[in-house]
């Protein structure tokens, strides 16, 4: 039995032990969720039909990021139920570098000045700082249950970390690396984005159907606006006008104008949207379909979808090269890196995914 075949094997167990269906398909109809209702948003957070999914994802992450040059890029990942971040070098295709993290690392957020990372631990509670020069972890920092996301304001000046279990934000100082405040948000808090002059943090909350609109001098909630079921992530426009949200649960893009905080547009994409991702010229969005294996091209102009790629199987994450120039997708059930070129808006390169 390969590798591919004992996690999908896993993912059956852990589907019959949740109580949900059990398969093996690669295909979107078998991968396709279903919502009975939307009760267990709003009344019981422990019946998420799709637990067992998600424990998957946590025991075994695999994330990219963007990396200090266009030929490199970071990846996040388990080893022998060690997290673990790596550098990989894309004309190699080889780690150049290896730091142990926390357990199941699931995020991570690069100063301004390429010198530190912060990475969200899943498992562990906590955020690792990464000293890249270095290659090590400087500082462990103990935060709310099950760190989803984390985003560093535009100052760099604090981290705003997302945690999945215990519905709250922790707020880091990153020069004492100590967090300074929890902020309740609302249930299973999920992306963070925020306003370009760092006046507003955006928190999509995935147990809720609503964003949270934070003003970050107060550090209250100011606003919620209702944009749609499971929200997974969300990403603002260049200019701060728009933010785009993925909503998990309801195969669609929603379209908020950050001006009177009103969803003026609802785009369908592909099944499952867990990421969004947008050009550094606020031309294009990026939303990563995971249940249908596909990556949607959003011309944010007009607001449709004017391109479907096909990503690979079980696509976990989605990252923007630093000039804009290649976006970046894991595909987990392959164990492989898609590349896509923007300009041509297609898949011009597939290489392995590293071990170590």
């Amino acid at each position: 039995m390969n590798r591919r075949e004992v996690i999908c094997w896993s993912l059956v167990i852990l589907a019959v032990a949740a109580g949900g269906p059990a398969g093996c398909g690669t295909s979107s109809g078998s991968a396709k969720k279903s919502y009975a209702s939307e009760n267990w948003l709003l009344k019981d957070r422990d019946a998420d039909p799709d637990e067992a999914m998600w424990s998957a994802i946590r025991q075994e992450p695999l994330r990219v990021v963007a990396g200090p040059s266009d030929q490199q890029v970071f990846l996040l990942r388990a080893i022998a139920g060690e997290g673990v971040l790596l550098l990989v070098d894309r004309q190699s295709q080889h780690a150049v570098s290896r730091v142990l993290v926390g357990s199941a690392p699931i995020f991570m957020a690069i100063t301004t000045d390429g010198k530190e990372a912060y990475v969200a631990n899943h498992l562990s509670d906590t955020v690792s700082v990464v000293d890249l020069a270095a290659q090590r972890v400087t500082s462990t920092i103990p935060v709310g249950r099950n760190p989803m996301r984390a985003a560093l304001t535009p100052s760099g000046r604090f981290l705003y970390v997302s945690n999945h279990g215990s519905d709250d934000v922790s707020i880091i100082d990153t020069a004492s690396n100590r967090v300074v405040q929890t902020i309740p948000v609302g249930s299973r808090p999920c992306g963070i984005a925020f306003s370009p002059d760092g006046r507003f943090a955006y928190v999509v909350d995935h147990g809720y159907k609503d964003m949270a609109v934070i003003d970050t001098a107060s550090r209250q909630i100011i606003r919620r606006v209702e944009v749609g079921l499971a929200p997974m992530a969300v990403a603002v426009t260049p200019d701060g006008r728009q933010a785009y949200v993925a909503n998990d649960g309801a195969n669609s893009v929603a379209v908020v104008d950050l001006s009177s905080f009103e969803v003026i547009r609802s785009i369908p994409v592909g099944e499952g949207p867990m990421e969004v991702a947008l050009t550094p010229d606020g031309k294009t969005a990026y939303v990563l379909n995971q249940h249908s294996n596909t990556i949607s091209l959003i011309d944010v102009g007009t607001g449709t979808v004017q391109k479907t790629l096909d990503a690979g199987s079980a696509p976990r994450s989605i990252a923007l090269s630093t000039d804009g120039k290649n976006v970046f997708v894991t595909n987990y059930g392959e164990e492989n890196l898609s590349v896509i070129d923007t300009a041509e808006q297609r898949v011009v390169q597939h290489y392995r995914i590293p071990l170590m």
